[in-house]
């Protein structure tokens, strides 16, 4: 792909669909998990989304990430769909708020 100019550009993958509120690189420090900090963040997000009139939050989390998984499935995530970025495999996951 080019910029119209001859000049390479980068594709970028998609990483939400529309209308979704992506949630982007979750990350606890490890001295700190296990102690609710991620779940208080997500539920701030989730307040915030919905005062800003969203109806789904989505995040992709690495396949192999078990313990993530179960974090966000007790948290309301659905796996929706399988998804790639930069040739990588994902779960597509989908909370409806």
């Amino acid at each position: 792909m080019a910029d119209g100019k001859g000049v390479p550009t980068p594709e970028i993958d998609a990483e939400s669909l529309l209308g979704e509120l992506y949630i982007d690189t979750v990350c606890i420090d490890p001295t700190f998990r296990g102690k609710g900090i991620g779940t208080q963040l997500f539920t701030f997000v989730e307040e915030l989304a919905k005062r800003k009139g969203y109806t789904q939050l989505a995040l992709n989390v690495e396949t192999q990430k078990d313990s993530a998984i179960r974090l966000y499935k007790r948290l309301g995530y659905e796996i929706v769909s399988p998804w790639t970025i930069i040739g990588e495999p994902f779960h597509h996951m989908v909370k409806h708020i």
